[in-house]
């Protein structure tokens, strides 16, 4: 009667995970289509398989007449089931294939459950399943644990401690078996259902596992992805505020720059500076000479600037200089020692070509920029009018 009761019991058991198993391979699903994974297809196609497994056992118990023919259908979707568990772990692992050793062990696992279950002494028992199930937790353990040190993983350590727990459990049931089986006895049911509550748990915390990697995977592929696009916007926002020309900041730049500055207590000037002659070099020597000729100024301005000052091209022969910490008298100083080279060497002229460049300085007011800007224009074309196409550097 005691016997009966707990062969009921384990029936029952076997339903309910089978039941279990088939929502977890529904979560698989969901998550299979929204993703597309093959991690996560043979993971699914694992689960669905070990579900029907435990049905097949299920009816087995209930039906003596079917008992032995549910047994090999429960021991072959098992073998079939421990294969998806692994070769899901090697996807994972991006590897081209479930490696040689693996296969060979869930081959050997699979004969070695297929004998088992042939024992006719057996066939009321779990054992055949069990067996390869147990050699699948082993691969499983072995391909997950390199990724073990993955911190963005946060899943893997769940599947690995899960499925060593699940190894540990089976092989200590199929060492039992074994030793009860010199004895010619078996487990009995009572045992057996305490192993299905036992395993079910650990399958669980398995498939929790799995489900949580795949999400990981999916957030890192999102973070990744975001990460790519901010370094795209920000190599974007830095082209778009250098000149290609020169490498210096251009006219967005200094709009931009200014926008923070409006706060800044120290003072400062702005000045502009101009390229005399740019137009006759381009149209005489070709405006691969002109762009030279900018160069070489563009040059001597980074040379001479502070490391609190700006400098900016600000279209055709202009740049625009923000200087601080210094007088206005202080600042046309320090423009007079920004010289650039008197002249160019260009090889189509018989002489070299004299550069120079004029300029103008205004109070920099953070508050009216453009203000700032019109006061240093009005200056450096008035000395542009003084100085006509001046062939030397204004002092």
């Amino acid at each position: 009667m005691i016997e009966l009761g707990a062969q009921s019991l384990l029936q029952l058991i076997l339903t309910i995970e089978s039941v279990a198993m088939a929502i977890i391979a529904g979560f698989f699903l969901l998550l299979m289509g929204a993703t597309k994974d093959e991690r996560g297809r043979w993971w699914f196609r694992g689960w669905t398989l070990f579900a029907f497994a435990l049905a097949a056992e299920a009816i087995g118990q209930h039906n003596a007449g079917v008992e032995s023919a549910m047994a090999y259908v429960g021991t072959l979707l098992s073998i079939a089931a421990g294969y998806g568990a692994v070769a899901g772990c090697y996807e994972f692992a991006r590897a081209k294939g479930v490696s040689l050793w693996a296969n060979v062990m869930v081959v050997c696992g699979a004969v070695a459950a297929l004998l088992v279950t042939a024992r006719t002494d057996l066939t009321a028992d779990l054992i055949g399943p069990e067996v390869t199930l147990f050699v699948s937790m082993i691969c499983v353990c072995v391909a997950i644990a390199p990724f073990l040190r993955e911190r963005r993983l946060s899943g893997v350590r769940p599947i690995f401690i899960s499925a060593l727990l699940l190894a540990i459990m089976m092989g200590r049931t199929l060492f039992a078996s074994a030793v009860l089986g010199f004895q010619h006895a078996e487990l009995n049911a009572l045992y057996w259902s305490a192993e299905v509550v036992g395993g079910g748990i650990l399958a669980t915390m398995l498939a929790m596992g799995q489900l949580i990697t795949l999400l990981d995977e999916l957030r890192i592929e999102v973070e990744d992805g975001n990460a790519a696009l901010s370094r795209a916007l920000s190599s974007l926002e830095v082209a778009a505020k250098v000149d290609a020309l020169t490498g210096l900041h251009n006219r967005y730049a200094f709009y931009t720059l200014t926008d923070g500055l409006r706060t800044r207590a120290d003072r400062g000037n702005v000045v502009i500076l101009d390229l005399n002659n740019l137009k006759r070099i381009n149209d005489t020597y070709g405006h691969h000479n002109g762009d030279r000729a900018l160069l070489s100024v563009a040059q001597r301005l980074r040379e001479v600037v502070g490391a609190q000052d700006y400098v900016f091209r600000w279209g055709g022969d202009e740049f625009v200089l923000l200087l601080f910490g210094l007088t206005a008298e202080e600042t046309r100083d320090r423009i007079t020692r920004m010289e650039p080279p008197k002249s160019l060497e260009v090889i189509e002229a018989h002489e070299p070509v004299p550069l120079s460049v004029s300029w103008g300085i205004a109070p920099f007011n953070p508050l009216d920029v453009d203000g700032s800007l019109r006061q240093a224009d009005a200056q450096l074309y008035a000395q542009k009018r003084l100085l006509g196409s001046a062939a030397k550097f204004p002092r």
